[in-house]
């Protein structure tokens, strides 16, 4: 879903977590985990936008 969207907007523009949260119908407490796991593994990248968390696909 992340590497989709990073195609889709060339990689300048972040997935908000809500939208993560309504595709998938989980909550934010199921899905933190897998973010996390992810962060950690350096696949994605978080920055805070206007309007919430972004989620980015890591460049490394």
């Amino acid at each position: 879903m992340v590497s989709n969207y990073h195609e889709e907007t060339n990689g300048s523009c972040g997935l908000a977590v809500n939208e993560i949260m309504r595709e998938l119908s989980v909550e934010y407490k199921t899905l933190k985990p897998t973010l996390n796991e992810m962060f950690v593994g350096k696949k994605i990248k978080i920055r805070n936008g206007i309007n919430g968390i972004l989620i980015f696909k890591s460049s490394r």
